[in-house]
Formats: C-alpha cells, sequence, structure tokens
C-alpha cells in the first residue's frame, strides 16, 4: 500500500470527485487512482482511447495536481472467433 500524505489525500479526493461528477466516468474508479508527490496515477482498463484521454484530462484539470502519469490500458472491442483481436 502507498502511503500517501495529506496534501496526497486531498488531491485524490478532488480528482475522485471531478470524476463523479462526470456522466461518461466509471461508476468507480476509486482502487484505480494513487496520488503520491502530487503526482496522479491512473491505472485500470476503458473500452475506448476516448474514455483514457478524458480521464487524464479530468485528472489535470484538479488544482493542485502536478502531473498524471496515465498506466491505463484500451482493452479490445471485438474478438473474433479464432481469438483473432479486431480494433
Amino acid at each position: 500500500m502507498i502511503e500517501m500524505n495529506a496534501d496526497d489525500r486531498t488531491l485524490r479526493e478532488g480528482v475522485l470527485a471531478e470524476l463523479a461528477a462526470q456522466p461518461w466516468a466509471p461508476e468507480d474508479y476509486s482502487e484505480n487512482i494513487v496520488v503520491k508527490d502530487g503526482i496522479v496515477h491512473l491505472w485500470g482498463s476503458v473500452s475506448t482511447e476516448s474514455q483514457r484521454d478524458a480521464l487524464r484530462v479530468a485528472a489535470e484539470s484538479v488544482p493542485g495536481v502536478k502531473g498524471v502519469e496515465d498506466h491505463i490500458t484500451v482493452a479490445n472491442q471485438f474478438v473474433g472467433s479464432a481469438g483473432g483481436y479486431f480494433e
């Protein structure tokens, strides 16, 4: 478990509040957000590149955030019958 100081906890709460205000945001993304030394780390998987970008922009918009590290993966939307992936 990463220890957060009070400032990092406040920033994390701000990011969570920003996401909660967005109708496009995943319902419970809280376990996928870590803040360390003012840098927001986003983890997890989303279904589109647009959603990934929107999560990053939302985190960047929170006052006090020094930067955002995007560790999010975009899941392939379609899997062919032979197990091949289509994007």
